[in-house]
């Protein structure tokens, strides 16, 4: 019987096993030319030739997977299309257990144990549900025998080959947000004169300093940055009108909405804010047209939303330490990806770190990271409201977006981290940052110095601090975009807004959000890891906090005010995440959830529901999109499950280059040669209906 099983085919028509003479006689290869089939079954599907007999209902068909030269050894897989994503080693096992051989084919010869390619720079995989779970997962791995700007380049290659088609809508959605009126992928040339001058800094610095971590940290990222736009060229569909992108371009994407919205404030508006979010509503015009700019407004005039919400709170009797964070945004920018990232760089600290992030996005942007440091860093926006301050913004400068991810790399403590972040600060895209140390967290042990760090900027001016003091006094810290340090406050203006406006909008104590968290503390909110998840989630347009604004609110939803409203917009808390002591530097977990809140009663987002005729509303700015966004919270994993699974592109050192698995890249400095396998998008690029939901698992809350 073992003979038969082992030589037999099973007929999916008949739903029996049977014996074939001839094609019991085809061997197996983990990487076959071939396959069989059930001509009677498969014949509708059009998959054998025209005019094959298949008068037999027993038949079984021998039919090709690609071109097979003459003289080439047929071979068909007895292993199940699953099976075959398992490593070399359990796919061995399996072989040998069920049909007495060990599997020698061409694939099983060049991969290691683990199921990596043997000469593999890089592997990774990308997994899109953003239609059924609200988030995409792109995992990335490098390894150690490659030098740091091999690995950048081949991470960012992977990255940009696996989400070119989430790119080029992120592309289109974004790109008004800081360019209104001018055609995607184009901007004033104030913009991109500023951009090309601090790409060069940035490449001066790097080859000035070979053996300072810190440029050479500076290095990784801009190589990382080349191989992104030379991945998203080799695997942008033409076809689809997926537009080419430059090193130049693709870091102005890197920047819209973020570091970008002060360089053009800074650069071209003179000092005037460009970004709708920041101009009250009152105005007739949400955006106004730069270059050049009919309209000045006064100080008093904008109207401060803000970006993003946070909460560190100390569970009771200090058993935990809960870090949440909900991200505040334009709803068009709802295309969230969760990037996991393993890549050992010399001379940096950090290996592993996972982190929420938009599509081509060398660095959060929300900003949530979760690192293998036992770091847990995040921030909120606090903005500039003094126009004297944007003369200190200079290309000779590093971009938030690069500030974050060097200290991400380079840092073992709070106080690294902060030092790291506020060094050739640009005064783009200021922030109050947050930097939880897990390390010095004992659960049911009284907080030791450096648990929280913070760090404030504005253009030309820094502080930071350790904040642990303040988190022992008050079991929370929370922040909603008004700066802390007294200094900053009033350098960035918000001392003159507060006396000019009359309002608390501005005052650190007394704004709306202040006076929700400070209820939330006094009532014992977020005093269990659930309410906690509710009140990062919280908003209640019959608040009375609110002043009858649903953007007054912890997780703003501007679209549930009245339409006529001044501040209805397609604008608010887009996410939340939450993280929780760990024990170890490996566990990277965390829960998270995509989608304006609905959990106090209100009514799901959808697009169909807002008024299209706004700028950041309309169908052309939610390309990719589902229409609804009513998505659960989700526990993320400590690692991704297929981290070390063959079903990814791999980065090859040799030039070899295998038809399914393979890409190969040769380094001379910045400049490549790519080789990338026809089968990209087939063999590595996952989508809703084969992606497994244990992968991460929705919470019932």
């Amino acid at each position: 019987m073992r003979t038969f099983n082992a030589n037999s085919l099973w007929h999916s028509h008949t739903g029996a096993q049977g014996l074939y003479l001839s094609l019991s006689s085809v061997n197996h290869s983990c990487r076959p030319n071939a396959t069989t089939g059930d001509p009677k079954h498969e014949r509708g599907q059009g998959k054998l030739p025209a005019g094959l007999e298949t008068a037999d209902p027993l038949k079984k068909a021998l039919v090709a997977m690609r071109d097979i030269e003459p003289g080439d050894e047929i071979t068909i897989s007895y292993l199940s299309e699953d099976e075959l994503l398992e490593p070399s080693n359990a796919r061995r096992e399996r072989l040998e257990n069920r049909f007495g051989f060990k599997c020698v084919c061409d694939r099983c010869a060049h991969e290691a144990d683990d199921g990596l390619l043997r000469d593999a720079v890089a592997w990774g995989s990308f997994h899109d549900a953003i239609n059924s779970t609200g988030w995409a997962v792109l995992d990335v791995h490098t390894s150690s025998l490659a030098s740091g700007n091999t690995q950048s380049y081949a991470a960012g290659f992977l990255e940009g080959a696996l989400t070119h088609m989430r790119i080029t809508q992120h592309l289109q959605n974004m790109w008004g947000v800081d360019f209104k009126g001018y055609a995607t992928g184009t901007v004033p040339q104030k913009v991109r004169d500023f951009v090309s001058a601090n790409m060069e800094w940035m490449v001066a610095k790097v080859k000035a300093n070979p053996s300072d971590k810190y440029w050479a940290t500076v290095g990784y990222l801009l190589a990382q940055l080349h191989g992104l736009a030379d991945g998203y060229e080799t695997g942008r569909d033409r076809k689809k009108g997926e537009l080419p992108l430059t090193v130049e371009d693709m870091l102005m994407l890197v920047m819209v909405d973020t570091d970008m919205d002060d360089v053009v404030t800074a650069v071209v508006a003179e000092g005037h804010f460009i970004n709708e979010h920041f101009l009250h509503r009152r105005h007739k015009r949400r955006h106004r047209m730069f270059d050049p700019f009919p309209e000045l407004f006064e100080i008093g005039d904008r109207r401060h939303h803000g970006h993003c919400s946070a909460l560190v709170q100390v569970a009771p009797n200090l058993e935990d330490l809960w870090v949440s964070h909900a991200t505040w945004d334009e709803y068009r920018g709802m295309l969230r990806i969760i990037k996991y990232f393993d890549m050992p760089l010399p001379g940096t600290v950090v290996q592993r770190m996972a982190f929420t992030a938009d599509p081509g996005g060398l660095y959060s942007a929300d900003d949530f990271y979760v690192l293998d440091s036992q770091l847990v860093v995040m921030e909120t926006t606090i903005d500039n409201y003094n126009r004297s301050l944007w003369s200190h913004v200079k290309p000779e400068s590093l971009m938030t977006w690069a500030r974050a991810m060097v200290a991400n790399r380079l840092s073992e403590n709070g106080a690294e981290w902060t030092s790291y972040q506020v060094r050739d600060s640009s005064g783009t895209c200021n922030n109050q940052w947050m930097v939880v140390d897990y390390k010095r967290f004992k659960p049911g042990k009284s907080l030791e110095d450096g648990v929280l760090w913070i760090s404030e900027t504005m253009p030309g001016h820094s502080q930071a601090g350790d904040v642990t003091y303040v988190l022992r006094k008050q079991k929370s810290w929370p922040s909603y975009n008004i700066p802390f340090f007294t200094h900053i406050w009033k350098v960035g203006g918000y001392e003159h807004l507060q006396a000019k406006s009359g309002s608390d909008d501005f005052s650190f104590e007394r704004c709306p959000r202040a006076k929700m968290f400070e209820r939330a503390r006094q009532e014992g909110a977020g005093d269990s890891l659930k309410s906690l998840m509710a009140l990062i989630r919280y908003n209640r347009l019959d608040d009375p906090l609110a002043l009858g604004d649903a953007c007054n609110a912890i997780s703003a939803r501007c679209d549930l005010n009245p339409r006529k409203h001044l501040s209805y917009d397609c604008f608010g808390a887009i996410d939340a995440k939450v993280a929780s002591w760990r024990s170890s530097r490996h566990d990277l977990s965390f829960l998270a959830v995509s989608s304006p809140t609905s959990s106090n009663g209100e009514r799901p987002f959808a697009w169909s529901r807002v008024n299209d005729k706004l700028d950041g509303c309309k169908p052309e700015n939610h390309v990719g999109h589902p229409d609804a966004f009513d998505f659960s919270w989700y526990q993320m994993p400590p690692r991704w499950p297929l981290a070390e699974s063959p079903a990814a592109l791999a980065v090859e050192r040799n030039t070899g280059l295998s038809m399914d698995l393979q890409a190969a890249v040769l380094f001379s400095g910045l400049a490549c040669i790519l080789l990338i396998s026809f089968m990209l998008r087939r063999a590595f690029y996952h989508t809703d209906e084969v992606l497994p939901a244990s992968f991460y698992e929705p919470l019932d809350t």
